[in-house]
């Protein structure tokens, strides 16, 4: 002990730290503010574009726009407040199935039609424009098989498309094309591929290394070729900005393609989901009338 009485190998204990929560700053919530209310509008847009295709009308944006500025006030005149409520009926039975009808004298001939067949209206709103709502029947011209193939070639290229975007638009190169031979390839960190044919052999770091021996098959790179993408591939620095600048603009267009390919894929399955639903309710209808025909 020293002197004072104390150890000379003591230390003094630590201060004691606490851990207070992080608060955000105003301009951090200010941020957030802003994303939430553009989020907020986009959403509103986006549902009131939706019930617009859906019911081939604005009438439901313009009333609530209406209901928005003028407040709950009732319309006095009974006549435009009954033309009124009879259109956002209409536009509801509309959005609800799909079903464009001009009026509700239509949509009260459907219904009681339903009815009097048994026929859930999901079921008449799933054949699209197969069934006519005005006739209350499945339409006798029904897409011939010509038509038929179209449609399933284009579901096919669409789910190609697809994958082959999807898969592109994940993955961490690029397509080049090499000047002197004007062969396109697939270029990422540590090798290069030629796009086609699809058996062709990639050209990876290990060959330009000397670990495997190169490679002149049909298909393949050639040997100039393989050359210039070697000196390339040594070069990890300038090999991953070239690909990042080529990627950039191939994502756009990718992430377009990708969008048509999928809104065709759409249409193709759902006219294709349209015309299965119809030959069904078809076939129902027809055991219909042969149970309400067949003699006592």
């Amino acid at each position: 002990m020293d002197e004072q009485g104390c150890l000379p190998c003591a230390v003094s204990p630590s201060p004691r730290t606490y851990w207070y929560p992080q608060i955000l700053d105003f301009n951090s919530i200010t941020t957030i503010t802003s994303w939430v209310g553009l989020l907020a509008t986009l959403s509103t847009s986006f549902i009131f574009l939706l019930i617009s295709i859906r019911t081939k009308s604005f009438h439901v944006p313009m009333y609530r726009l209406w209901k928005l500025l003028h407040g709950t006030e009732e319309i006095e005149d009974q006549s435009i407040k009954k033309l009124i409520s009879d259109e956002t009926s209409l536009m509801h039975f509309r959005f609800m199935y799909g079903i464009q009808l001009k009026n509700l004298t239509e949509c009260h001939r459907l219904i009681n039609w339903s009815h009097e067949k048994n026929i859930e209206m999901v079921s008449i709103a799933r054949c699209g424009v197969f069934f006519d709502p005005i006739t209350c029947a499945v339409r006798n011209q029904m897409p011939n098989f010509p038509r038929l193939f179209f449609l399933m070639i284009i579901m096919l290229t669409s789910i190609v498309i697809t994958s082959f975007t999807a898969t592109t638009m994940m993955s961490d190169g690029a397509i080049l094309k090499l000047k002197e031979s004007q062969r396109y390839f697939w270029l990422a960190p540590d090798y290069a591929r030629p796009l086609w044919p699809l058996s062709a052999i990639a050209l990876s770091t290990e060959t330009c290394n000397g670990t495997s021996a190169p490679q002149a098959r049909k298909g393949d790179f050639s040997i100039r070729d393989q050359k210039i993408l070697c000196d390339l591939l040594e070069k990890s620095e300038g090999l991953q900005t070239i690909v990042s600048n080529a990627r950039a603009p191939q994502q756009w267009l990718a992430s377009t393609v990708l969008l048509i390919a999928v809104y065709f894929g759409l249409i193709a399955l759902s006219i294709s989901r349209n015309i299965q639903a119809a030959r069904v309710l078809k076939k129902r209808l027809d055991k219909i009338d042969m149970a309400a025909n067949k003699p006592t």
